[in-house]
């Protein structure tokens, strides 16, 4: 029997596959996928700006192609359930947001049970809002075993290992290791998909979804190289991240604000003062243009590093804006930090410098 293509039906696609791509497009950004690399930042502001912030660099065109094509005998069929997963997608991410998160697994399993095959709409949104639920529930192996039953699925399906939908996969994946404490694992798995992507993109593939990707894998396994103390390499690769940004229209100042922080961090811990407050800087001028919230995070470390170097005027003055930035955004974390690193300054400012010795 000869295929046909399905007739468009926009109110069918409004109904019913326009809320799954918005869910889709929520898992990937990275407001449903909480699961974290253990390399935390230093600051929770931070850590939560990740979190809303920072693309996955999954495959779009991956779901389209989900929505696939069927015999006109089979289309009805496809199509209830297409309706029926997406009602179930739906369902769920209510349940998230209402914390219901036993209820929001039920319903995506249900969701598993309707689609069968890899190729029904939203599937793999559903095996990854699966693994992002075990997670938060703390059961991280069953996190570990969906990502790599969806990994499967795709290569089963034919999808080549080095497919940015494959990828993507398998960078969640290093990063479940990484949180397990799998190190060997976590790295292996962070190197292979940056060798895959840096191939790809020296090869001529630099449309936007491989380029993301490539810069994602970066971020996190600078994150990764960070909480082991390999600081030098972790600059490297946020270095590498941060210059890829600027090619993607998909990163946002928000965005690169947290490649910015980290830049800073590394540099400031690695002992390089003046480039740590170079990137801080950029961060804090980003932030103003866009009245980012997590402006006064920027500022305190500011403060720090000032203070690390002795510039006590400079540190109060950074640590001042801070703590005024934090009381107007009511962030009690970053005030906190503020008002203890006033306290060092003005004790340091009391503590009377020795005088050198004379000369003969």
């Amino acid at each position: 029997m000869s295929k046909v293509f399905r007739r468009f039906d926009f109110r069918y696609f409004e109904r019913f596959i326009l809320p799954v791509l918005r869910i889709y497009r929520t898992a990937i950004t990275g407001e449903i996928n909480l699961v974290k690399c253990s390399a935390e930042s230093p600051r929770p502001a931070i850590r939560a700006m990740e979190n809303r912030g920072m693309l996955s660099g999954v495959s779009l065109g991956f779901f389209w192609s989900m929505l696939g094509f069927g015999t006109k005998s089979n289309a009805n069929k496809e199509w209830m359930r297409d309706k029926t997963v997406s009602s179930y997608i739906e369902q769920a991410e209510v349940a998230i947001k209402k914390n219901k998160l036993k209820k929001a697994e039920s319903l995506l399993e249900e969701a598993l049970v309707v689609t069968k095959e890899v190729h029904a709409v939203g599937v793999t949104c559903v095996y990854d809002m699966l693994a992002t639920l075990a997670f938060r529930q703390g059961d991280i192996e069953k996190a570990e075993k969906i990502l790599i039953q969806v990994i499967d699925k795709l290569e089963e399906k034919g999808f080549s290992p080095t497919h940015n939908t494959v990828v993507n996969y398998s960078l969640k994946l290093a990063r479940i290791y990484s949180a397990m404490g799998r190190d060997s694992l976590a790295e292996s798995g962070f190197r292979n998909c940056l060798t895959t992507q840096k191939r790809k993109y020296s090869n001529g593939e630099k449309d936007e979804e491989t380029t993301l990707l490539w810069l994602n894998v970066l971020f996190w396994y600078g994150k990764f190289l960070t909480v082991h103390k390999r600081y030098a390499e972790a600059k490297q690769c946020f270095e590498s991240a941060y210059t890829l940004s600027a090619d993607l229209k998909s990163i946002d100042s928000q965005q690169a604000m947290v490649m910015l922080y980290h830049l800073g961090e590394v540099s400031y811990v690695s002992g390089m003062e003046d480039e740590a407050l170079k990137y801080l800087m950029n961060g804090v001028i980003l932030g103003r243009a866009i009245n980012s919230k997590d402006v006064p995070s920027y500022c305190a470390k500011i403060g720090l590093v000032y203070f690390q170097k002795g510039l006590y005027d400079e540190a109060q003055k950074w640590a001042d804006k801070a703590k005024r930035s934090a009381m107007s955004s009511e962030n009690k974390q970053v005030k906190k930090e503020a008002e203890e690193l006033l306290k060092k300054i003005a004790k340091a400012l009391k503590t009377p410098q020795k005088k050198l010795a004379d000369p003969l």
